[in-house]
């Protein structure tokens, strides 16, 4: 055993990956790192997960019921025995150099967390803006996805761990709670993690992305982001009732929104266009990054709707509490 490389504990939580146990698993037990324990938790799975996970050569802990995979990390967390804890996901294989790519980011102290990019391993105009927007993504805001997360333990144990009420969204949470306790989060593009995704999981994750990202927000007092999407939603709605001089002075904003838009959109596509030799990537690239911008903002829109009546409720329930009382 290599007494030099720190010992990585790895997580994965698993809910009904009987189909994809082995070769994840196969793929982490590959990967070149001498100092590591593999801990799969079985989140309460009604297929064989469990018994597919016994038959290889890692720790495997059952939880009794489902309880989302935040959860089930912490369960994680709390047997680990790392200096560093690093997430992959059920449906996932682990690049062979995975785990050497992403520990030499941390000879800084400052750094808290690192982590790397997805790969679609299949091919076309999908697969290919998926694999550069990930990164482009990560890379720009900052943020680690815990399908290929790795973070120090004692940081991760000091914040108390992932918050079980976000079932989604739960890695960009904790991702802004790391770097508001005051480290820095580093993206490794050489640490790669190949996972599946079609079209369908492309609007689940920015959908539903949107509407938890309110949620994100408003427990972590981001609350200029929440307005953002409000803004732009604002002026164009003003466009389409207003005349005269305020009809003119939405039309200047949508100029600038549209400026901004496209100083992320074209070199995004023209990257692609550069990377795989081919000018049909620059309208693919665009399309896509353009629907997939539209979807986060509708999801936002509709997270705080969601977050709006959610309050409501909670306030006439509160009333009502209070009227039961009086009677």
């Amino acid at each position: 055993m290599d007494e030099s490389l720190p010992l990585i504990s790895v997580i994965v939580p698993m809910y009904n990956e009987e189909q994809n146990v082995d070769e994840c698993i196969l793929s982490l037990l590959n990967v070149d790192y001498p100092t590591k324990e593999i801990i799969i938790v079985d989140d309460g799975s009604s297929d064989r997960t469990a018994e597919v996970v016994a038959k290889h050569s890692v720790r495997l802990i059952r939880l009794g019921k489902n309880m989302g995979p935040s959860a089930a990390r912490n369960e994680g967390i709390k047997a680990a025995k790392g200096d560093f804890i690093a997430f992959t996901d059920g449906d996932c294989i682990v690049d062979k150099f995975w785990l050497k790519k992403l520990i030499r980011n941390y000879t800084n102290p400052r750094v808290g967390g690192v982590g790397g990019p997805f790969r679609n391993p299949e091919s076309g105009y999908f697969s290919n803006y998926i694999n550069l927007a990930v990164l482009d993504f990560l890379s720009r805001e900052k943020l680690l996805s815990t399908g290929n997360a790795s973070f120090r333990a004692e940081i991760l144990r000091r914040i108390g761990g992932f918050d079980s009420s976000f079932r989604t969204e739960e890695d960009d949470e904790i991702s802004i709670r790391v770097k508001k306790a005051g480290y820095d989060l580093v993206i490794e593009p050489e640490a790669v993690v190949w996972h599946k995704s079609g079209f369908l999981d492309f609007i689940k994750w920015n959908f539903g992305g949107g509407i938890n990202r309110i949620d994100i927000w408003f427990k972590l007092d981001e609350y200029l982001e929440i307005f953002k999407p409000l803004i732009s939603v604002s002026i164009l709605v003003l466009f389409c009732v207003s005349s005269g001089i305020l009809r003119y002075v939405s039309l200047v904003f949508i100029f600038f929104l549209v400026l901004r838009v496209a100083q992320r959109v074209v070199p995004l596509a023209m990257k692609m266009a550069r990377i795989y030799r081919s000018p049909s990537y620059v309208f693919a690239g665009s399309v896509l990054d353009l629907i997939e911008m539209a979807l986060f903002q509708i999801g936002c829109i509709c997270g705080l709707v969601r977050y709006i009546f959610s309050i409501f409720a909670m306030k006439l329930q509160h009333v009502g509490a209070k009227l039961e009382k009086s009677r």
